[in-house]
């Protein structure tokens, strides 16, 4: 059937559109576009996936997405959603003759200003939803709903300069650009909607968080939270229960099957638990849709009843967000992320919307659900500063690095957690190289970049201005920061605080009112004879040299307030270059 006049083939504009294939770690850019396609009527949603997948199987590359209120499209669930639609397309696709492989999408030549992240609902509002949830489960109307609302703010400037910044800060994801004159839509999701390859389905579904921890011990600790969670478990297993039945109904009898159940995956911002369902099916493109979509994570369960029960409590749509977002391509590929962490330009209004959501449960609590929904949205307003991750060695003739091991473990641990690539090998190959000819001690700068590139330079070691003076700096530092806890060359914070100080070094404290660290150390004071370094979790860096003195016993951890640091015997700045410093306190 050809597309009815609604999702008619037009000219495509010449801006191109992105998608990621992150199955294999690439991203796909449109080449000669000419056509695209758009529903805005339910009824005409099916035609247009028929016709994206006949230009497809005709050798044609098709990048676009279907906004969530296209559900009404798709039996059982089409008289479910009972609330206005608005006037975002339902479907809309653009389709290319080609497409550019590419290992990262392109940096955008322009910039984005977005103003404050304002919720549509405050906790008051959010906690009448709540407790209406919890009634219907309460009465056995669902076991599950995914209850979402949206953030905005005013915008100017380049959406896909946003769309970039989401990607960079989100980590591996099923991102997307799509854009005409009015809307603009940036995905970064984390979440697999489904894959096609061939006649093979495979869909995971995204249920279980947890924030990102601040040092590695504590992120382990979260991480474990998660895994041991029966709450989350629970929740991830009813949808893939759902995604089980859902697949079952195309599925080649006995092929759907459940694999990597409640893997853990780790985003900049938060841990997510996943697991992976898998079908082999032959069935089309708009069956497929028919079957799955919207992804029963962000609806909840039983789905028809959760459906109706999001248009009583969501008063507006959801538009791109929780909808389908990707690629498909020929030879029966396709490619669609569920559209979370999504953000939403209208260019008529200069206005963003970025929403986000979680899945409610009979013992969920509105205070942490709500929690969570502010964690999710931290990607958007996330550090835009782009930095390297750093270490300072020492290297000394016959002696060479300097706890070498040890800063390598700890750039890796910083890798691990800000997405950055790490390869041992490499980088010590760099230090191999950077040492030759050296004669003297020297101050060695390893930066690593986020794709993990290393470079190494080196100057000859200078003494330290004596005596090592020190003042308190200015402002206080957050121990929530998680910026805190990593060496990177984003040194801004620490320039000021020691060119504010008026002496050889400053003293940083946080908001709780306790010394924290050194600009370019770590503390230790001493106290009854005894040696003592703040804790972590007061906000500082976890030093190689620190790290080696509490091992060995020479130090223990206790935190010092800023009010009793005239009372201690003596302090010093450590560090793996100098190691211990006495400081001359100034005050």
């Amino acid at each position: 059937m050809p597309p009815r006049p609604s999702s008619r083939l037009r000219p495509a504009p010449t801006e191109p559109w992105l998608a990621a294939d992150r199955e294999r770690g690439r991203w796909l850019r449109g080449v000669e576009p000419f056509a695209e396609l758009r529903a805005q009527q339910p009824a005409d949603v099916p035609p247009l996936l028929a016709e994206a997948e006949r230009l497809a199987a005709g050798g044609a590359w098709l990048i676009g997405l279907l906004s969530f209120e296209a559900v009404a499209a798709f039996a059982p669930l089409a008289g479910a959603l009972q609330r206005p639609r608005g006037d975002f397309p339902l479907a809309w696709f653009r389709a290319y003759r080609d497409v550019a492989w590419l290992p990262a999408p392109p940096r955008p030549t322009g910039c984005a200003e977005v103003g404050p992240l304002q919720p549509d609902w405050d906790y008051a509002a959010y906690q009448r939803r709540f407790d209406r949830t919890r009634e219907y489960i309460a009465a056995g109307d669902i076991y599950q709903v995914n209850l979402t609302f949206p953030r905005r703010a005013a915008f100017a400037g380049d959406p896909y300069a946003l769309a970039h910044q989401l990607w960079s800060l989100a980590g591996p994801c099923y991102g997307a650009y799509i854009a005409d004159e009015r809307w603009a839509v940036g995905s970064s999701s984390p979440e697999l909607f489904f894959t096609r390859a061939g006649d093979w389905l495979t869909t995971r579904p995204m249920k279980g968080t947890r924030p990102r921890g601040r040092w590695p011990a504590e992120d382990d600790s979260l991480a474990e939270q998660l895994a041991l969670s029966a709450k989350d478990r629970a929740e991830n297993l009813m949808i893939v229960d759902l995604l089980r039945n859902d697949l079952g109904r195309i599925a080649t009898p006995g092929s759907v099957c459940v694999t990597e159940p409640f893997t853990l995956e780790a985003y900049p911002t938060v841990w997510q638990q996943t697991t992976t369902v898998r079908a082999r099916s032959g069935v089309s493109l708009a069956d497929a849709f028919a079957a799955l979509f919207p992804c029963a994570s962000v609806i909840g369960a039983p789905k028809y009843r959760a459906l109706q029960i999001i248009g009583e409590l969501e008063p507006t749509p959801r538009n791109a967000y929780c909808g389908a977002i990707g690629w498909v391509g020929p030879g029966r590929q396709a490619s669609f992320g569920v559209a979370i962490r999504t953000a939403q330009i209208d260019r008529g209004t200069g206005t963003l919307r970025f929403d986000t959501g979680s899945g409610l449960v009979w013992d969920s609590t509105a205070v942490d659900e709500y929690a969570e929904c502010a964690q999710k949205a931290a990607v958007l307003t996330a550090s835009r500063e782009l930095f390297d991750l750093l270490e300072t060695l020492r290297w000394r003739p016959g002696e060479g690095y300097f706890l070498l091991d040890a800063h390598l473990d700890r750039l890796r641990d910083s890798a691990a957690m800000l997405s950055f690539v790490f390869d041992w090998s490499t980088i010590a190959g760099a230090l191999d190289a950077a040492a030759h000819g050296w004669s003297t001690a020297q101050r060695v700068r390893l930066t690593l970049t986020a794709l993990g590139r290393p470079t190494a330079t080196a100057a000859p070691l200078a003494p330290l201005p004596a005596p090592y003076t020190a003042r308190l700096a200015p402002t206080a530092v957050d121990p929530a920061d998680r910026s805190l806890y990593h060496k990177t060359t984003a040194r801004a914070r620490y320039d000021a605080a020691r060119a504010a100080a008026d002496a050889s070094d400053a003293l940083l404290h946080n908001t709780a009112g306790d010394a924290t660290e050194f600009t370019i150390g770590n503390l230790v004071f001493e106290r009854d004879g005894q040696r003592y370094t703040p804790p972590l979790r007061c906000g500082l860096l976890p030093g190689v040299y620190r790290a080696h003195l509490l091992a060995t016993g020479a130090v223990h951890q206790a935190p010092l307030r800023v009010d009793e640091i005239e009372a201690v015997d003596r302090l010093w700045m450590v560090n793996a270059v100098r190691e211990w410093v006495p400081v001359t306190w100034l005050g």
